[in-house]
């Protein structure tokens, strides 16, 4: 059958969609896609848009699940510390010395993980540091023989290796901004050399054996207010040194040594005695009793220092030059005046110096002591 023809005389049905024009497109279409006749559905998003909300929200969900189990963490490190601080604070109380010891090395370890959490526990910390004091100021215990139980010493100087850690290390775990009480206390073989306190008092304390606070910094911090009354930063009023002392090339604030007795030898040799620039502060040595040598060449006084009433079994050394004292009485009224403002050399009240044979007075100028011939 042949093809109809297309004419004139046969028309194209006008039902029948007929293509567009080369170059054109239908404008009803396109304003039917970009804007939809009302009540019609809305062409669907593209996917990425879905897949960035859905990343979003699972990173949501991941960091909360984390903040989670942090909390958890955190929660199960305090209980933690919390319970191993009171098992340490029973045990201190037990008749068994080792234990004891045990004891102590807990509440340093619990410290340590109060200072590592960061200074929303330093409080924590802190009942951890007065237990320690608590525990040195409590006498020695005795043993059968009514001496010294020796475990119970070896206890007393652990404890001052665990300080001194805690005092030559700037890090987090420093306990040197902290203002120590150890009054009465009483310390065996004591460490504390280059060990750095803002404030500590020793007043009535016992060392024995050896102590060491050699290169150690005392209440050196200059955090203090102008015109301040004297506050003793390194306190050792009336504390007993059994052997030795080393105080050689430490820097000691506002010191106060008053009434101290020193059985062994006293180093001070290169000491520095100072205060705080803008502070009204004092160093004193007043009725302090030096039973063997006290050195104390190279030592510099830079403020109102002390001597009164003491007394010195054997001649002691300042600089070079020795001090002659009788021995075993006091020196009468011995003062050291420094003025840190042009630091006026002032004479040292009963004391001399020998220079070549000659009997001369003693005085300080520029914080050395220099014979006044």
């Amino acid at each position: 059958m042949e093809p109809e023809l297309v004419t004139p005389n046969n028309p194209v049905d006008d039902s029948l969609p007929t293509a567009p024009v080369d170059g054109q497109l239908d404008s009803d279409r396109v304003k039917s896609v970009t804007h939809p006749e009302p009540g019609t559905s809305q062409p669907a998003k593209p996917p990425f848009v879905l897949m960035v909300i859905l990343v979003v929200l699972v990173l949501a969900l991941i960091a909360g699940a984390i903040m989670a189990v942090r909390t958890v963490q955190t929660n199960q490190r305090v209980d933690d510390a919390k319970d191993r601080f009171i098992a340490a604070i029973i045990d201190l109380d037990s008749d068994n010395p080792l234990t004891r010891g045990d004891a102590i090395a807990q509440l340093f370890a619990v410290a340590d993980v109060w200072s590592d959490m960061g200074a929303t526990y330093s409080g924590e910390r802190d009942k951890c540091i007065q237990a320690v004091q608590k525990y040195v100021r409590k006498p020695i215990a005795q043993g059968s023989d009514g001496q010294a139980d020796p475990t119970e010493l070896w206890v007393r100087r652990e404890i001052s290796q665990l300080l001194r850690a805690h005092l030559i290390d700037g890090g987090t775990r420093s306990w040197a901004d902290y203002s120590f009480d150890f009054s009465g206390g009483t310390f065996v073989d004591a460490d504390f050399s280059g060990a750095a306190l803002e404030s500590a008092t020793f007043s009535n304390a016992s060392f024995l054996g050896e102590t060491r606070f050699n290169g150690a910094s005392l209440g050196t911090s200059s955090d203090r207010e102008p015109d301040a009354l004297p506050v003793f930063s390194a306190d050792f009023r009336g504390a007993t040194f059994a052997g030795g002392v080393d105080f050689g090339a430490a820097r000691l604030s506002n010191a106060d040594f008053s009434h101290a007795v020193f059985s062994g030898s006293a180093d001070f040799e290169y000491t520095s005695f100072s205060c705080a620039e803008y502070m009204i502060c004092e160093i004193d040595f007043s009725g302090a009793s030096f039973g063997s040598d006290a050195q104390f060449s190279g030592a510099e006084f830079d403020d109102l220092t002390y001597f009164n009433q003491a007394t010195f079994a054997i001649e002691p050394v300042f600089g070079s030059i020795p001090v002659t004292v009788d021995v075993p009485t006091a020196i009468p009224a011995t003062v050291f005046l420094g003025s840190r403002e042009g630091k006026d050399p002032v004479v040292v009240t009963g004391a001399t110096a020998i220079v070549d044979g000659k009997t001369c007075p003693l005085i300080i100028s520029d914080g050395i002591p220099i014979a006044g011939c």
